[in-house]
This record gives structure tokens, C-alpha cells and sequence, in this order.
């Protein structure tokens, strides 16, 4: 069987590996920006809707999780479009200021503004001819989503300082990660606009619903960073640590296994990746963790009691001002049992347990009470624990960088794109 001008091969066998990875090919489509990896239906029908709607020049909504590849299926549709020769442009509208976003879309005359020195072609006239891609629509200020709408009515703009309209030949791809339903039900985005955009509406998957592609995505990450790299000396996953690629969540989607893959490629002693490499403290990545048994009927809460200190002593770590920051232990307990716990400080139980100070002196010692190193027998509530964890963390990088999330988004190991998201969902504000 054939499918997007490659051979798809059958199911991915359960002992495949890296070698085997090299010989056989599970890309479904090649684009001018990567190839799409996988097996997984919701993919080929995506590709399948694409090869339908090419050759037309309708408007195409692309939405999904950040990180799920929304990027290469646009590509996808660019390539197998009769605008191929054409360029292909791309427009970023979450990183762009707001009071610059409509001459980066339709350009400038000269003076037309404090500091226009010169004209300036916009996006759109670059894009003559082939495709405009607007990433993160959902971002788009109101007034500049009212001149967007007569680009897509009447295909034509006119560049801020000037007065009469200039028609184009532009077909518009827009993609969000928000719920643009929502965002109109909220009044932050136009219902006129939205019916415009979601012509065709394409949605990927994230990367926890793709079954064996993570695997498959892992493999083929493994063996072109390995070849990158020049780590000849590495043989691939042990069967451990693709066990833990395949359980973990992977809320950063394609995006943040690729970036996992990478580093444990860079660091791997070898022979073997192992997941300590992928999943290892440091790396931002929540470890799987056994579930814990279920006691038959949980006793009365008990107060916090003191427990000797670990083989593994002390270390020095930066005394964090303010009793309400959260310091990560010195510990080797995996991130995700350390989360749990840490809940319990921010009175996260359910059972309304006793909040004890985050920070101590400058010196720790990875038996501090706080963190237990035993599941406390009336249990906790662990997605909302990793998640105040989480949000702790980040509310701590911005408070530390001033707000910028550039610099946020590097401490805490995350594209800036997703850390945006985790605010704006989680409503931690700036």
C-alpha cells in the first residue's frame, strides 16, 4: 500500500528498534518542512481531507494542542496545492506586538507612522501567489481581525498610510491551539471572522491519543539526532525506557518527545538510552509512577511525623526568599512523587491537612518532612498536586524574570509558546 507518494509499512512489531527504524519507512507524508511520522488513522484522514482540498483555494482552519505538528500539515497542504511554486509565509501572531501586527500583516508607507522610515512590504504581499499561514490566530487583535475579514471577503488590503486598496492572490491557512468557539462566546474573537476561517476545519490529535506512533515518533527522532550527532556508540532505547516514553503524557505533544529524544541523545552514556535519560530530573518531564495500592478504608489523618535522613545527605541549594516559594528538593525521589507531596504544603488534600513553611535555611536535607518518602496513607489527589506543583514553578520563574516569558519559558525548560498557553489556561496571569 502506497499513501501520500511513500510506502506505509504494516503495525509496528513490539521488539522493533532502532536498526530496524533505519531500514523501513513510517512517514506518511514528506513536506517541505519535516516529515509527518506515523501510523495512526486520525493522521491519515487529516492528510486524506488535505489531498481532497488542495488544488481549491479555500480558507483551512487548522487546530490542536501546541506541539501536535499543526506546522507540517500545513506544509502538507502548501506542497500538494497548485501554489506550491509559490512561497509559502508564515506569521506568528502570539509574538508579534499588538501595535505592530497590522503593518507585519499589510505593510507601511513612509511616515505613515512614528518611525516608518521607509515602506515596507507586509506579509501578505509576500506571500503573493502562494500561502499566508497565520499561526495562532486566536492572538489576533480585534481591530486588526476586521481588516483580516476583508482580506478574506474581497482579497484585497490596504497598507496602513495609504489610501486606496491593493487586490491579492493569497490562499489564507489559519491555526490555533484555544477553542475559538469559546474565544467568540467570550467576545475575544469575531463569530464573522471564525465562519471565514473554518472553511475547512483540520484537527490533530495529541500525541497521548496516537497509540504506537509515540514509539514510532521516538525511533525516528532516536535515529536521526544519533546520526546528528555523531553518537555511533549508542544502540538505541533499553526496553525500559521505551516502556516509559510510551506511558508517559507527553502534554508538550510531538514538540517535547522531539526535545526529549534530543537530549537524551546528547547525554546517554550508552550504550543504551535509558529513563533516567528521557524522563530524568532536570529535564521538565514528569516520570510514570506504579499506581500505588488502594487501601480497603483509609484511617484518620495522622500529623506529619519527622523520619531520619536518607544514605544520600545533604547538598547545598539557594535559600528561596518569601514562606510561600516552593524550592525543588534535593532528593532522587522522581518528580512526579515529589508533586504529590508538595501538594499537600499548598493544602491541595482534600482532607484539609496541615500546611507546613516551603523554606527553611539556606540548608536542606532530602529527608525534610515536608516530603515524605512514603505515599501518606489517606492518599492524594495526584493530577491536581502535579498541577499545583507546576503552577507554583511557573509562577516562580515569571516572578524571577520580571514577566518575561522568554526567559520563563528557558528556566522551566518549555517552548514560550506552550509556557503562554499553561497561563492562559490555568489563569495565572502575567
Amino acid at each position: 500500500m502506497r499513501f501520500g507518494g511513500e510506502a506505509v509499512v504494516g503495525s509496528v512489531h513490539e521488539d522493533e528498534d532502532v536498526s530496524s527504524i533505519r531500514r523501513r519507512t513510517y512517514t506518511l507524508r514528506p513536506t517541505s518542512r519535516g516529515k509527518i511520522i506515523g501510523q495512526n488513522e486520525r493522521i491519515r484522514s487529516v492528510l486524506e481531507t488535505i489531498d481532497r482540498v488542495a488544488r481549491s483555494s479555500c480558507t483551512v482552519l487548522v487546530t490542536g494542542e501546541s506541539g501536535t505538528g499543526k506546522e507540517l500539515v500545513v506544509a502538507a497542504l502548501h506542497d500538494a496545492s497548485l501554489r506550491k511554486a509559490g512561497p509559502l509565509v508564515t506569521i506568528n501572531c502570539g509574538a508579534i506586538p499588538n501595535e505592530l501586527v497590522e503593518s507585519e500583516l499589510f505593510g507601511h508607507t513612509r511616515g505613515a507612522f512614528t518611525g516608518a522610515q521607509q515602506q515596507r512590504r507586509g506579509h501578505v504581499a509576500a506571500a503573493e501567489g502562494g500561502t499566508l499561514f497565520l499561526d495562532e490566530i486566536g492572538e489576533l487583535p480585534m481591530p486588526v481581525q476586521v481588516k483580516l475579514l476583508r482580506l478574506l471577503q474581497q482579497r484585497e488590503y490596504t497598507p496602513l498610510g495609504e489610501s486606496r486598496p491593493t487586490k491579492c492572490d493569497v490562499r489564507i491557512v489559519a491555526a490555533t491551539n484555544r477553542d475559538l468557539e469559546a474565544e467568540v462566546a467570550a467576545g475575544r474573537f469575531r463569530e464573522d471572522l471564525f465562519y471565514r476561517l473554518n472553511v475547512i476545519h483540520l484537527h490533530l490529535p495529541a500525541l497521548r491519543e496516537r497509540g504506537t506512533d509515540v514509539k514510532l515518533l521516538a525511533l525516528s527522532f532516536f535515529a536521526r539526532f544519533a546520526e546528528i550527532s555523531g553518537r555511533s556508540d549508542l544502540r538505541g532505547f533499553s526496553p525500559a525506557a521505551l516502556a516509559a516514553i510510551e506511558a508517559h503524557p507527553w502534554p508538550g505533544n510531538v514538540r517535547a518527545l522531539e526535545n526529549a529524544v534530543e537530549r537524551s541523545v546528547l547525554l546517554a552514556r550508552g550504550p543504551m538510552v535509558e529513563p533516567d535519560d528521557i524522563l530524568g530530573r532536570g529535564n521538565g518531564i514528569r516520570r510514570p509512577e506504579a499506581p500505588a495500592p488502594v487501601a480497603a478504608a483509609a484511617p484518620a489523618p495522622r500529623p506529619p511525623q519527622p523520619m531520619a535522613a536518607p544514605p544520600q545527605v545533604t547538598e547545598r541549594v539557594a535559600e528561596v526568599p518569601g514562606p510561600s516559594m516552593l524550592e525543588l528538593p534535593v532528593s532522587p525521589m522522581p518528580v512526579a512523587v515529589i508533586a504529590a507531596q508538595a501538594a499537600r504544603a499548598f493544602g491541595a488534600e482534600a482532607s484539609g491537612g496541615l500546611s507546613v513553611p516551603l523554606v527553611g535555611g539556606p540548608e536542606r536535607r532530602a529527608s525534610n518532612p515536608m516530603f515524605p518518602r512514603q505515599l501518606p496513607d489517606v492518599g492524594v489527589d495526584l493530577f491536581s498536586a502535579v498541577e499545583s506543583y507546576q503552577n507554583n514553578l511557573i509562577r516562580q520563574a515569571l516572578a524571577r524574570t520580571g514577566g518575561n516569558k522568554n526567559r520563563a519559558a528557558q528556566l522551566l525548560g518549555l517552548n514560550r509558546t506552550t509556557l503562554v498557553e499553561m497561563i492562559r489556561r490555568r489563569g495565572l496571569g502575567s
